[in-house]
């Protein structure tokens, strides 16, 4: 039985839901914006306390931010997009390296296995149609994504109304929160500051220390990789970072990243086993240092919820569902006793 007071929440929900539904395609800018006011609003109150004005305050929070990352985008684009072009002009001759090294291999295990040259010949051709296939269809659904005007829009209004966003919201904060206190009836009240509180803390738990441990891993892996000479460091260092949030997906595609650059440049075992030696103490790291510190108990979502409610969130309203899969959880789960249990 669903209790009464809770039929107020469930109606606002589906109200929500309904209203995210038919708007998510010009959405995306301002809850982007709601989650950079979000994140800075601590830092907001920080900057208060030593005597500086509110919107000020704001405009410093803003500029630092946006300074932050221009320079980011001036520095670490250009070098993800040289490592990735390299690795692309690189990816002929690396692939016959890594069929010469399978042959090899494969004639070593099970002697005269390749003797005749027609046997290889013939695999070659079978697996050089298979990847022109896999890069065909990846061009194609890249092609396809950019040539979207949706796509073009979201990004045009990320660049232009996100900041905009970002500086009323977070100039406004408080008047925004006491505003949606004021909409909820008296006797739901209690409850509302209830859940307010503990989705806070999940949701800030999580964004703000998920924020430093994916800055950290990507910065472990590049560098790690990058002393073992690895082709597109920085281009595995990154995704890894992006994908960290997800849990062990950014460890997992990573890897697989990994051990395909390096086992195609390198061909030898010896790399590879160094390669998974760096992951697994990078996930130690990760597991047993990292998470518990930076992002620690208090988010309360097991990992399956966390990649359930991404694909979710995703599937349903793409990548605004993305940004909105973990907050929408965390307020579910506040209405459940116990749920971190």
């Amino acid at each position: 039985m669903i209790n009464k007071k809770n039929y107020f929440w469930l109606i606002c929900g589906s109200i929500i839901f309904v209203f995210l539904w038919f708007a998510s395609s010009i959405l995306l800018p301002f809850i982007v914006g709601l989650l950079i006011a979000y994140i800075l609003n601590p830092s907001l109150v920080k900057l208060k306390q030593y005597g500086l004005g509110h919107k000020f305050s704001v405009s410093i929070l803003l500029l630092m931010s946006f300074f932050f990352f221009v320079g980011i985008f001036l520095f670490l684009v250009p070098l993800f997009v040289q490592q990735f072009s390299n690795l692309i002009e690189k990816m002929p001759e690396v692939y016959d390296k890594s069929l010469d090294f399978a042959f090899t291999y494969i004639n070593k295990l099970i002697p005269n296995t390749f003797k005749d040259s027609s046997y290889s010949e013939i695999l070659y051709n079978m697996l050089a149609q298979e990847s022109a296939k896999i890069i065909s269809t990846s061009i194609s659904i890249l092609q396809s994504a950019f040539k979207s005007g949706l796509a073009f829009i979201n990004v045009l209004g990320l660049i232009v109304i996100t900041p905009i966003v970002s500086w009323y919201i977070l100039s406004d904060w408080d008047k925004l929160v006491q505003f949606v206190e004021n909409l909820i009836p008296q006797s739901n009240k209690k409850q509302f500051v209830s859940i307010k509180q503990n989705s806070d803390k999940i949701i800030s738990s999580f964004f703000r220390g998920q924020l430093t441990v994916s800055i950290i891993l990507a910065l472990y892996y590049f560098i790690s990789l990058l002393l073992i000479g690895t082709e597109g460091a920085f281009v595995i260092g990154m995704s890894i970072g992006v994908l960290s949030f997800i849990p062990y997906i950014g460890s997992i595609v990573g890897l697989f990243l990994a051990l395909s650059i390096t086992g195609m440049q390198f061909a030898s075992l010896n790399i590879a086993l160094i390669v998974i030696l760096i992951f697994i103490i990078g996930q130690l790291i990760e597991s047993y240092y990292l998470t518990p510190k930076y992002v620690g108990k208090n988010v309360g979502l097991h990992p399956v919820i966390i990649i359930l409610s991404l694909l979710v969130g995703g599937s349903v309203f793409g990548l605004l569902g993305i940004f909105l899969a973990i907050p929408v959880v965390a307020i579910l789960f506040s209405f459940i006793p116990n749920s971190s249990n």
